[in-house]
């Protein structure tokens, strides 16, 4: 994972920044952008986990920025995930 966002995402990155060209294939494209996808998804699932986790123990009540968590997630007091 290091490797792909040290050498793929910021060394291209950079060299565009500074004004040097940049190829990319459609296929290496596919390839990177399916990598970050998923990389963003696993992110979300361990976010969700814990959320799901941490809200099972709560008292929606006791936090107002529990409450703001139960109305993106529809959930009423004491009502877990």
């Amino acid at each position: 994972m290091s490797v792909l966002i040290d050498i793929k995402l910021l060394k291209t990155r950079n060299e565009i920044a500074h004004g040097n060209y940049s190829a990319f294939d459609r296929e290496e494209y596919i390839e990177l952008h399916r990598e970050v996808i998923g990389m963003l998804d696993m992110f979300r699932t361990q976010i969700e986990n814990a959320a799901r986790k941490n809200l099972g123990r709560i008292h929606l009540r006791e936090r107002c920025c529990w409450r703001s968590i139960a109305k993106l997630y529809k959930l009423t007091c004491c009502q877990t995930l």
